[in-house]
């Protein structure tokens, strides 16, 4: 009997072109998998041009009709196409294949039986007729995802927070330019064009910036403090924004005006926000933040027991404070182990009771965690196994004046300045020397002062998965950018109560 069913390239997954390779990344970054819960997130894998279009043939046909077009068009042996296709409908891991020598893997769940709920993603065969192929440099020749922070300006002042607010920013940036940005974006088939603030909401074209970025193709996660009227809720609905993330630490007044330093009429104008999203079908994500402000289970039942009347609630994301560079106050506001492990023992129990869905982030994956109970041996494994940074490798972000840094919480530290966009273009900024360079940093850009400027391991330490540049400048100071990752085993000893949670 003939199998009717449909297939397709899973919807969470997305193949794009990158001039000598092709990649299989996550299509959402930010929201995670959105069509099949098995999904891997984050999926990042290099794709040969050839299986590309093979992947890119299943468009909502069934097998057989995809298969007979995959041989048509690569003029190739149909048993061979059977059998590879075969391993990944449905696959429920990594599937790992080896063409000229080299390996190659695809994550599970690659291909999937088509449903009508499901987005079919049509690609062209000419975007991967790729000649000469290059499957081993690390970084991306066209970048993948940028963010536009427009402000640093906020309607809160959240005694958590990491934004460098030394000197406030409202954009300079031309709102034409802004559009000319997406144009070049969606030019280049970049992922993700992700805008944030300071307060997104305090933008004068927030409304026209939407609007062209989704007309654009851009699904822009935007994440808010923000009480937001009906009208401005009605304006997200017509112009496409059917989710977005709010900040909310407790809904206990007194604790929240402490942590915001917001008035008492915030709760209720926050209140009213909750009301107009639900009424008007717009997702919300939750997003809370825990110090010892809010370290109390009856905080983080306040919130839950307020999110229980909606049905438009997607999931409630819980994080724990860092440590910011611009303010001096963590050892003020810090939250102990224990009363993480009491709130996640806490959730955990009420999962089976409450549809809500829980995100909290586990203290003991924390990169400086433990570092000093760790063997030597542990921390070298430990290092070698962390993940890659996508700044200035796939990605890069948009200061407030048009500068353009490797990451948003080095701001304007002149080292990771790659360009401006008011005077150039992303291709331009993105194929610098300036960003090659600092992404191939050499030894002699390194101050002899620093261990990593004698370390033999210096050049593979400094690859691919680079070292958190956040967190040495962090550590060490703006000036000893240069020095090692506080994470790395040869790293001199550190201050780690800065980074640490109380145990």
């Amino acid at each position: 009997m003939k199998n009717h069913k449909k297939y397709i390239l899973n919807p969470d997954y997305l193949l794009r072109s990158d001039i000598k390779r092709v990649f299989l990344v996550s299509t959402e970054i930010l929201r995670g998998p959105q069509f099949i819960e098995k999904s891997t997130d984050s999926a990042h894998f290099t794709i040969h041009p050839f299986y590309a279009i093979i992947l890119s043939s299943f468009d909502g046909n069934t097998l057989e009709e995809t298969i007979n077009k995959v041989v048509y068009n690569l003029d190739i042996n149909k048993d061979l196409v059977t059998s590879f296709v075969s391993k990944l409908i449905e696959n429920e891991s990594t599937i790992e294949y080896v063409l000229n020598s080299e390996t190659y893997y695809l994550p599970p769940y690659t291909i999937v039986e088509y449903q009508e709920y499901m987005p079919i993603k049509k690609y062209k065969i000419s975007d991967f007729a790729i000649q000469e192929i290059d499957i081993t440099s690390p970084r991306y020749y066209l970048p993948l995802d940028l963010t536009l922070m427009l402000n640093n300006v906020c309607v809160t002042d959240c005694i958590y927070c990491y934004v460098d607010k030394r000197k406030l920013y409202q954009t300079s940036i031309p709102f034409e330019r802004i559009k000319e940005l997406i144009k070049e974006a969606r030019s280049l088939n970049m992922r993700s064009f992700e805008v944030i603030g300071g307060e997104f909401f305090l933008y004068k074209y927030w409304r026209e910036l939407l609007y062209e970025l989704t007309i654009n193709n851009f699904n822009p996660f935007i994440s808010t403090k923000i009480p937001i009227n009906e009208d401005d809720i009605k304006t997200l609905k017509e112009v496409g924004i059917n989710d977005l993330q709010i900040s909310l630490d407790s809904m206990i007044e007194g604790n929240l005006v402490k942590i915001l330093k917001v008035n008492k009429s915030y709760i209720n104008r926050m209140k009213q926000t909750f009301d107009n999203l639900e009424k008007y079908n717009i997702k919300v994500r939750v997003h809370t933040i825990l110090t010892n402000k809010n370290k109390d289970i009856k905080d983080i039942k306040s919130i839950i027991q307020f999110l229980s009347k909606y049905t438009n609630i997607v999931d409630l994301r819980i994080d724990n404070a860092n440590y910011s560079m611009y303010k001096n106050n963590f050892e003020d506001i810090r939250i102990s182990i224990s009363d993480i492990e009491s709130i996640v023992k806490y959730l955990n129990n009420i999962k089976k009771e409450n549809n809500l869905s829980f995100k909290i982030s586990n203290p003991e994956i924390h990169p400086f965690h433990k570092i000093p109970e760790m063997t030597t041996e542990q921390k070298y494994n430990n290092f070698k196994t962390r993940s890659a940074c996508s700044g200035n490798l796939s990605a890069f972000f948009i200061l407030p004046d048009g500068k353009v840094t490797i990451c948003e919480e080095i701001y304007w530290h002149p080292t990771f300045i790659l360009g401006d966009v008011k005077s150039q273009n992303i291709e331009e900024i993105w194929q610098s020397k300036k960003a090659v360079e600092l992404f191939n940093i050499e030894k002699n850009k390194i101050s002899s002062e620093s261990i990593c400027y004698s370390c033999e391991e210096f050049t593979q330490c400094h690859d691919y998965l680079h070292v958190c540049w956040k967190d040495v400048i962090a550590t060490y100071g703006e000036e000893k950018w240069d020095y090692p990752d506080p994470a790395c085993p040869k790293a001199p000893s550190i201050n780690e109560k800065m980074f640490l949670p109380y145990k």
